[in-house]
């Protein structure tokens, strides 16, 4: 097993699948349901490891299950999104030349822009014209630090603040990862699985790839 392959093979694929901050969770299901337009631009802002890309990577999959489920109201205009790594574009020009063309598009296009919070200060002031007057487009913004975004940005997006999550909810998943590779569970391999769940100060990512050297044994 290559390392942190855990990571990606229990990463939850549905909203159901989710653990922890529930009330976001439940408020951006409800939001895939809306019609074309009406879904808001999103800011997911918190820690490393508390479920913001997997969290917007579902919200880009029941959308895309939504709309063909209601496909009457949205004629060939499926599976159309973009994703970028703000980190890795962080100036105006990718913003002008990568992201202002998609809000001119007719059909509803997902931009999701992944550590958005490193955009430069000049890249957010423009990015806040384009999030005002985004066409059909839907943009999900995140990142760790909700400081480095601008109060224009902020404002122009329903922001949803993740917070890390309880232990007992760490615990039960790594003790699920567990008895799924195939370990039988003992009072030591529980002990080892609570002390992660401590360790990880609510991080699941953290937890898991420190459960992975016990799986591989």
């Amino acid at each position: 097993m290559t390392e942190h392959q855990l990571t990606e093979k229990y990463r939850p694929k549905t909203f159901d699948q989710i653990l922890g901050n529930r009330d976001i969770i439940d408020h951006l299901q409800n939001l895939t349901r809306r019609g074309k337009g009406a879904v808001p631009n999103l800011l997911l802002t918190g820690p490393v490891g508390c479920g913001k890309t997997t969290t917007a990577q579902c919200f880009i999959k029941g959308r895309e299950l939504w709309k063909q489920q209601n496909s009457e109201n949205f004629p060939y205009d499926f599976g159309t999104f973009e994703e970028y790594n703000a980190s890795d574009y962080r100036g105006i020009d990718f913003i002008r030349e990568k992201i202002k063309p998609i809000t001119k598009l007719k059909k509803e296009t997902i931009v999701y822009l992944n550590e958005a919070d490193r955009l430069t200060p000049e890249a957010q002031d423009v990015m806040k014209s384009i999030l005002e007057f985004k066409g059909n487009a839907v943009f999900i913004l995140d990142g760790n630090d909700e400081t480095r975004f601008t109060d224009a940005v902020k404002s122009r997006c329903v922001h949803f603040r993740f917070k890390p999550l309880l232990v007992p909810e760490v615990y039960n998943q790594l003790l699920y990862i567990i008895k799924t590779e195939g370990i039988q569970v003992n009072t030591q391999i529980e002990k080892v699985a609570k002390e992660l769940a401590i360790q990880s100060n609510g991080y699941m990512r953290t937890a898991i790839n420190s459960l992975e050297p016990y799986i591989r044994g």
